[in-house]
């Protein structure tokens, strides 16, 4: 059973291809929040995903927020960078 909480939740699938991507628009807000990553977590954003928001399909949104710093959603998650993360009911409503 497919989620909503994919990447590509606002690209249509024409067949058995993806259409155009269309972005999902999450704007940054004051109740964002920096948070450390632990080792716990380095190289694990599905596992960080899952502890913060409930749902390992979000691991791409540590990305979104943190463009300047984040480039490989896997590798560049590392012990004791600091990332801006949504606060979960402000970025759960965007789906």
């Amino acid at each position: 059973m497919a989620n909503n909480y994919g990447l590509y939740k606002n690209t249509k699938i024409e067949g058995n291809y993806l259409g155009y991507f269309k972005p999902i628009d999450i704007p940054f807000s004051n109740t964002d929040t920096i948070i450390i990553v632990t080792k716990e977590f380095e190289h694990r954003p599905r596992k960080l995903a899952n502890e913060l928001y409930g749902q390992p399909e979000l691991y791409w949104i540590f990305r979104h927020f943190n463009k300047e710093k984040i480039q490989d959603p896997i590798f560049d998650l590392v012990d004791g960078i600091s990332i801006v993360i949504p606060e979960k009911n402000r970025l759960l409503s965007y789906f």
